[in-house]
């Protein structure tokens, strides 16, 4: 073999050899591409109230966008509304593992939902079911959003404010949760059922604190003197806050209320507060100090479970 045979071989088997390499990765920069823009058509099940979502049939990690069937009614089966101040709820994102889903669309045929900017609402746009995980920035309400159902912001790691609608009347429990950046909130002064103070939710009344956003970052809080319950899943999830006071005028502590805030070491409970529900303080790994006061009724499941740091328990 001369020389230059051997050179034009030799070249023949490099470009052969790119050509081989160069396959895999053109498929995968096909694969990313549709990945990116992948779209799942759910499916559907009976449940005692209705059709509802089949969310078992979300199978990629990756989608960004489902489409629910005209045939589907709501999103939650009937035994998730079965709420139960003694036992543990297990509030949580309604798709957990799918941090990429960032947009719900509704078959057009579909006669009792609907979709806008990619969140799910009642075809009257009344409730609120569910904001996808992925949704980033801020969410405004529409005007018509009467109520937030359970667990609709539960996982929204990426929202940073929402805009209530002056409409609201009703927040169901859990129904936000592990919202990492969310750091305002905006109630007009006319909706007559809830207000601000200090960027928390309330009810009008101040009766009620409904949430305390997880974005804000201050170590220390004062509830309000005149609240008289803590909503359940009010500071779940929170992490910055180190301690918090709770005042006389508090008489219960709702469902799974300061559930893996991993962070609080110190719970200040006065004289008049008569039930923690069950998870109140569940998984709040560094609670260090804790006293229940005269009056105490009722301390529900769980209530201090995972508290592994908890040195001591008084007893007013």
């Amino acid at each position: 073999m001369n020389r230059k045979t051997y050179y034009k071989l030799n070249a023949c088997f490099m470009l052969f050899l790119i050509y081989i390499i160069m396959i895999p990765l053109k498929v995968d920069a096909a694969d990313s591409t549709s990945k990116k823009d992948e779209v799942i058509y759910l499916k559907s099940r009976e449940d005692i109230r209705g059709c509802i979502v089949d969310w078992s049939s979300l199978n990629s990690s990756t989608v960004r966008r489902v489409v629910i069937p005209k045939e589907v009614q709501y999103v939650l089966p009937d035994s998730c509304y079965e709420i139960d101040y003694s036992r543990v709820q297990g509030f949580q994102p309604i798709t957990p593992g799918y941090p990429n889903l960032v947009e719900v669309e509704v078959d057009p045929e579909n006669p009792y939902l609907t979709a806008v900017d990619g969140i799910l609402y009642s075809k009257d746009l009344k409730v609120l079911y569910y904001c996808p995980p992925g949704k980033v920035g801020a969410v405004v309400l529409p005007d018509e959003v009467e109520k937030i159902d359970l667990m609709a912001f539960q996982g929204c790691t990426e929202i940073t404010s929402i805009t209530f609608s002056d409409s609201l009347k009703q927040i169901y429990y859990g129904a936000f949760g592990n919202n990492s950046k969310l750091n305002k909130l905006i109630v007009s002064s006319n909706n007559t059922n809830f207000m601000i103070k200090s960027n928390v939710l309330f009810s009008k009344d101040g009766e009620i604190l409904y949430l305390y956003p997880q974005g804000v970052k201050d170590t220390y809080y004062y509830v309000p003197y005149g609240v008289r319950r803590i909503h359940p899943g009010a500071f779940i999830g929170n992490q910055t806050l180190n301690s918090v006071y709770i005042p006389e005028t508090v008489d219960s502590i709702g469902i799974e209320a300061f559930k893996g805030c991993s962070n609080l070491i110190k719970v200040k409970l006065c004289e008049g507060l008569q039930n923690i529900e069950a998870g109140a303080f569940l998984y709040c790994s560094k609670l260090k100090e804790l006293t229940f006061p005269k009056g105490l009724l009722y301390v529900y499941q769980d209530a201090i479970k995972g508290c592994n740091n908890l040195l001591s328990i008084e007893i007013g």
